[in-house]
């Protein structure tokens, strides 16, 4: 137990046990609760835990110095986030004695499979969903949170007690404050919905401002925004809630859409198939109902192929 008296605080003890809180925090691997406690506990938690959090945004703030103009500058090799969190540290190298608390630059990562979906709650409150075959990255500082999403697609909700979160996609930054924004990267577009709020996006000639109906669509240099209804968030942002709904799109459309979550796609065999307006509400988990409403409403032929494809023909 560590008692009020400075003087009689190991705090090298202390450092080491909130730089793996950070590091736990970081990675989205712990009891948010739980570190609460701890840091509530006792003020020399909470003090070190801040020094912990002002040692890496002293640190981020070198990651743009130049060292090849000057050649007595060299930066240092850093290990792998692995080789940290194998050492039990986390992302954080202590030096014991010397007052030196150095984190390394790497981000915390996570990753989903094909049809999975999974939650996480940064340290500061930020809620990210990753949908299906999404890859990401994050820091938080002092400052709030930085997300990079590097595939895929992310909801991103920011409290209204929470600093600002910024998200970078395809080369873009969005700024979002107390908002629930959907961002998805597709093969040549990034995809912005805002749900609740507002977010700022930049990185193009001016920065443009979407606001809680409407949605954006960022190609090369250009960013166009326009309103969306109910149908359209519907169609979006079904799969928090491992569905897929369609209110008038095509088959080709819906199949598309489908197929981000199954290992198995299902295959459209007649191209005039492709063109039906389809509707309906159905598991992303399980595409059964899916076909079944297909065969009795449009009389389509389902054919299971040897590697598990479902083949879709008249």
């Amino acid at each position: 137990m560590f008692v009020d008296d400075p003087e009689a605080t190991d705090w090298t003890a202390l450092m080491e046990e909130a730089a793996r809180w950070h590091a736990r925090l970081e990675d989205g691997t712990a009891d948010l609760g739980a570190f609460e406690a701890w840091r509530d506990a006792n003020p020399h938690h909470a003090v070190a835990y801040a020094r912990i959090l002002d040692t890496a945004d002293s640190i981020d703030a070198l990651k743009d110095v130049d060292f090849s103009k000057d050649p007595g500058l060299r930066p240092r090799r850093t290990p792998t986030r692995r080789h940290w969190l194998q050492a039990g540290a986390g992302a954080l190298v202590i030096a014991a004695g010397t007052g030196a608390w150095v984190l390394t630059q790497s981000r915390a990562e996570a990753s989903t499979r094909v049809g999975e979906r999974r939650s996480l709650t940064l340290s500061d409150g930020v809620r990210l969903e990753l949908n299906t075959s999404t890859r990401i990255a994050w820091k938080t500082g002092r400052n709030g949170s930085q997300v990079w999403l590097e595939q895929g697609e992310l909801s991103v909700v920011v409290p209204p007690s929470v600093k600002p979160c910024k998200v970078t996609a395809a080369g873009r930054a969005i700024l979002m404050t107390a908002a629930d924004v959907n961002v998805r990267l597709r093969a040549s577009a990034l995809e912005v919905t805002v749900v609740k709020g507002d977010c700022t996006i930049e990185g193009v000639s001016q920065p443009q401002k979407v606001e809680a109906g409407q949605g954006a669509l960022v190609s090369g240099t250009e960013t166009r925004v326009r309103p969306i209804n109910e149908r359209d968030l519907d169609f979006t942002t079904a799969w928090r809630q491992d569905a897929v709904v369609f209110n008038g799109q095509t088959l080709g459309v819906a199949v598309e859409e489908y197929n981000r979550y199954l290992p198995r796609p299902i295959v459209i065999v007649d191209p005039e198939l492709a063109g039906l307006r389809i509707g309906g509400r159905f598991s992303t988990r399980d595409p059964a109902d899916f076909l079944e409403n297909l065969q009795s409403s449009f009389s389509i032929h389902v054919t299971v192929a040897n590697d598990g494809s479902r083949l879709l023909s008249k």
